[in-house]
């Protein structure tokens, strides 16, 4: 049987799997309670020419960029930074301190929008996009424009260093940290996720079952992440502590799943019991800065399946937090703890198959629905993903993406290629872009292995649109690709499968700043 290790290393009251910023071009260099600055760093853009109306037109795409930014019926490139600012209605103010420029050395006027496209009356390098929350975060969204027509030719930012800031801000103190559901991918400044989140009051968190009496403490979890509950966050709830019985504490919850919508379908008619850590302090009594650690798991992630041999992607589409229930009444059979267990003498494991996944959440070629794809790719484009191995096994990889076209193509044909490997030719056949005033999406999911050129750092999968007999773009919607590779933590988490094998196995973690939690989630 395949198992999952999840290996965390605690370091604040509550703590995600955060893995820092997702765009590592960005970089925070200064940072007070009343504002930060940052620098971002562009790559050179992919500069190409298309015919619109009969006249050339010139499009830039960045690697960097998260959509597009309608100025004058031109498409400019956009990019956009979120932040996590104080959680009250103040103005906040976006300056660009200084800009380095370079010259596309060409003065064609870029693409065109679309017909029904918004059109903006003004354009800036640097501004705000807009503010709002993010369940109890307040964001705002700082968009960089990085394209200009200057002395009479365009010119693309390479780097450019932006302060933003705020009324100074100082966050109410308590012993209490409230849960967010924002991962530290998504906004630049992680480290202010729970300086910022706004505090709700406590007194909803002691429920009372109607039906037994019973009291529980309720939790919503949307992240993948061990969770630490202090004694002082169960007397800020309500719950007397002196009274409890560690050995009797125990943790439930629903699974997270949606209900099966057959009526005669079998389902869960009861809480399960989840193992848990507490840490009394080796007196049997919880006291203040006694802790409880419990993984929780969120209901839209990664999970790895024994019997099709991958990791698939689960979602619940109705909820989107995950509810945990901690109970403390005196029952007959022994609560659920994770013990530390002696490994046997065994092969000591180095390797362990890791997932590595890219969902291009980009810009949206519709204006509803939940799909948001790539940039568009036209015949002879192409586009590099990179993917850092520590030491894969050479012909492990097992590629899995999917494409989608917007119009008319009988076939588009597209090439796949990771390093200098053969590239894997396939083809898909896509309908018409539009329907009864529908837009209608084709798409197709290919998986690739035996590519035999992994190697250790860096590897860039290509994929390119070779040709198509209609006029069809495509678009990359989603990437998986896993591979067999030396254990490593990413963010201070280290998750991987173990491979099928009778054998005892040992596993070592090195490196860790103090003492690590290990859980072992199967």
């Amino acid at each position: 049987m395949k198992k999952r290790f999840i290996f965390y290393l605690l370091s604040s009251l509550l703590v995600f799997p955060l893995t820092g910023f997702a765009e590592n071009h960005a970089t925070i260099l200064q940072q007070t309670n009343s504002g930060l600055i940052y620098r971002l760093a562009f790559k050179t853009p992919t500069i190409d020419t298309l015919e619109q109306n009969r006249t050339e037109k010139l499009r830039i795409r960045f690697q960097e960029q998260t959509g597009i930014f309608n100025y004058q019926n031109q498409l400019y490139p956009e990019q956009t930074t979120v932040l996590a600012v104080p959680p009250v209605d103040r103005p906040i103010n976006v300056t660009l301190l200084n800009a380095q420029w370079r010259s596309v050395e060409t003065k064609l006027p870029l693409q065109h929008g679309l017909p029904d496209q918004p059109i903006n009356e003004e354009i800036n390098t640097v501004g705000i996009s807009g503010t709002g929350w993010m369940g109890d975060l307040r964001i705002a969204q700082i968009r960089t424009i990085p394209l200009r027509f200057f002395n009479g030719e365009w010119q693309y930012l390479t780097s450019a260093e932006i302060q933003v800031s705020w009324p100074a801000f100082q966050p109410i103190a308590d012993n209490f940290t409230e849960q967010t559901s924002v991962s530290g991918r998504a906004v630049l400044n992680a480290e202010a996720i729970n300086q910022f989140t706004r505090r709700r009051a406590q007194s909803t968190l002691l429920k009372r079952s109607q039906q037994t009496g019973r009291e529980f403490v309720r939790m919503e979890v949307e992240s993948n992440g061990i969770y630490r509950i202090s004694g002082a966050m169960l007397t800020q709830a309500g719950v007397a502590i002196s009274s409890l019985d560690q050995d009797q504490i125990r943790m439930y919850n629903g699974g997270g799943r949606p209900l099966p919508e057959g009526v005669t379908a079998e389902r869960s008619q009861s809480l399960i019991e989840i193992p848990i850590i507490v840490q009394d302090g080796g007196d049997g009594q919880i006291n203040s800065t006694d802790t409880i650690l419990f993984f929780g798991q969120s209901v839209n992630d990664w999970e790895y399946s024994d019997e099709l041999g991958q990791w698939v992607h689960y979602t619940n589409p109705y909820e989107t937090k995950n509810v945990y229930w901690l109970s403390w009444d005196a029952q007959a059979s022994a609560a659920k703890r994770f013990q530390v267990e002696s490994a046997s003498a065994g092969t000591t494991v180095q390797h362990g198959l890791h997932l590595h996944s890219i969902e291009n959440d980009l810009l949206k070629i519709m204006d509803s629905g939940r799909d948001w794809y790539d940039n568009p790719l036209s015949p002879g484009d192409f586009e590099n993903f990179e993917f850092t191995f520590i030491n894969p096994r050479r012909s492990s990889a097992k590629i899995r993406l999917r494409m989608v076209a917007d119009d008319v193509g009988s076939p588009n044909t597209l090439g796949l290629r990771l390093n200098n490997s053969t590239e894997q030719i396939f083809s898909f056949n896509s309908s018409s872009g539009s329907s009864d005033g529908y837009k209608v999406i084709s798409s197709t999911i290919r998986s690739f292995q035996q590519l035999s050129t992994e190697t250790s750092g860096s590897n860039t999968m290509q994929v390119q649109f070779k040709n198509t007999v209609g006029s069809a773009k495509t678009y990359v919607d989603w990437i998986e690709l896993m591979i067999d590779d030396s254990l490593h933590a990413q963010g201070g988490e280290l998750s991987f499968a173990n491979n099928p094998d009778d054998a005892v196995r040992t596993f070592s973690a090195s490196d860790f700043s103090s003492e690590p939690i290990v859980m072992e989630i199967s």
